[in-house]
């Protein structure tokens, strides 16, 4: 059966702040839509959380024809615990059933919060078919946005990853390094004990089935049914919002694929006027990876409200990841990543065996790995034997071989400055309505890039076939 439609004027099955929408606030779906813009909340989370970013986008996007925007229903509060990989297969079939429901569906953009981002960089590569370039051979993937996603996991160690509350706590006076030391110590296990099997993924503690951690996998190419890399690399753009402070279980390095000494200075910077809550942001065009090229025509007047034009690190420019493709520290120095003929620069595709012992487990772990390459094989064995900082290491690297545009946010100013995770989301208007400029940055920005998509278009279709290609949006 697919899937009930869930826009940010649809009825909600539950109370949202205590209060029903009302009748006036819904408007129906859109009767052919060719456009999929489904967002994934965090651990714990619900449809709920998405109200006033869907209700944002909905009004920024009034003059868009054909999008969908997609509340996801299928993993709602614990059933976050069962893992993203366990959370990344229901979302796979929530997406067959909506391209069932709505067969004129032929694009698809992702916003994910939190781990949200994680399940849907899951799906996607599990959806993504490498002769099509498309997700689940029809759908093409335009924007990918994450909002404070632990994109590197969790780590206990000084680093990209760590818990922010870690460091919080070692500030305290005279007790703060020992109650640091203290918690670091059970953080992981008592993570698993409350959060179950993604507890135990977010500290990359799962080596199942002779495979690494299922996050450091997330930057990878395994082959068909698990291309996660090639999946993400094959969205048009890419936007990473971050919280700058204030954010207690995702460091803004981590949301923002920084290094620490890569973390922008912030003094005297108080936020956009027109945007308060967003400190800095890449200009707009770097959300584009080197396929679609640097000739989209922006907005009129968007590129200075929306983005910064002194704010480019080095090595990070428009339409160009930052990084050469990774090798663990420990690797063979043989080891440059997979083979020739492998679509990925990282490793290349895995032969899948059943395995009686894993069969109770989700997705592509139900399987035992065994490896096409001598080379790949390393890498993975390498992997299972590497402390967390490596792995950690590992796949920033990988991530950062594609392009990011990167919006770094704040609210120091808000009456409840270290509610962050929940005010970039805007989870509830009552308690995290700082967050409500940042909800309308995205937006603005979202349809700065789709108004940038259908000039692209029109510019393709005045210079001929040649030039397609080289335009944003180009199909």
């Amino acid at each position: 059966m697919a899937p009930t439609v869930t826009t940010a004027a649809a009825e909600y099955e539950q109370l949202q702040d205590g209060v029903l929408l009302a009748a006036e606030e819904r408007a129906p779906a859109p009767a052919d839509p060719r456009h999929l813009f489904c967002m994934v909340h965090g651990l714990f989370g619900s449809r709920a959380n998405w109200k006033v970013i869907a209700e944002e986008l909905r009004d920024a996007m009034r003059e868009e024809e054909g999008i969908l925007f997609y509340i996801s229903e299928v993993n709602e509060f614990k059933k976050t615990y069962e893992g993203i990989d366990g959370c990344g297969e229901r979302l796979v079939e929530e997406i067959h059933g909506l391209m069932a429901q709505y067969p004129l569906l032929e694009e698809i953009s992702i916003l994910g919060h939190s781990m949200g981002g994680l399940i849907a960089r899951y799906a996607m590569g599990r959806l993504y078919d490498a002769e099509t370039g498309r997700i689940a051979g029809r759908l093409l993937p335009v924007h990918f946005i994450g909002m404070a996603c632990p994109h590197l996991g969790c780590d206990t160690a000084p680093g990209p990853a760590q818990v922010p509350m870690l460091k919080w706590m070692e500030a305290w006076p005279v007790v703060g390094p020992v109650v640091a030391g203290a918690v670091s110590s059970v953080a992981a296990s008592f993570t698993r004990a409350s959060f179950k099997r993604s507890g135990e993924q977010f500290f990359l503690g799962d080596r199942e089935a002779g495979a690494p951690p299922l996050i450091w996998r997330l930057a990878r190419d395994e082959g068909p049914g698990a291309a996660f890399l090639p999946a993400l690399a094959a969205f048009q753009t890419r936007t990473a919002y971050a919280n700058t402070d204030g954010d207690h279980l995702v460091g803004w390095a981590n949301a923002s694929l920084r290094r620490l000494e890569e973390l922008p200075e912030l003094d005297g910077v108080s936020g956009k006027e027109e945007y308060p809550g967003v400190l800095r942001a890449d200009p707009l065009e770097t959300a584009w990876g080197p396929r679609y090229g640097r000739g989209q025509t922006l907005p009129s007047g968007t590129e200075g409200a929306l983005g910064d034009d002194d704010y480019d690190l080095p090595g990070t420019g428009p339409g160009r990841g930052d990084e050469d493709p990774p090798t663990l520290k420990s690797a063979p120095t043989s080891f440059t990543g997979a083979p020739p003929a492998s679509p990925s620069p990282l490793c290349g595709a895995i032969e899948l065996h059943p395995s009686p012992q894993t069969a109770s487990l989700p997705g592509p772990l139900r399987h035992q790995v065994r490896y096409r390459s001598a080379a790949l094989g390393s890498a993975y064995d390498t992997a299972l034997h590497a402390d967390r900082t490596e792995l950690v290491e590992d796949t920033l690297r990988a991530l950062r071989t594609l392009s990011w545009r990167r919006v770094d946010a704040g609210f120091a100013h808000s009456a409840l400055p270290l509610l962050a995770h929940q005010h970039i989301q805007v989870q509830r208007l009552w308690v995290n309505g700082a967050g409500v400029p940042v909800a309308r940055h995205l937006a603005h920005s979202l349809r700065g890039m789709e108004e940038a998509r259908r000039e692209g278009r029109r510019g393709a279709r005045g210079r001929g076939g040649a030039a397609a290609g080289r335009c944003v949006g180009a199909r």
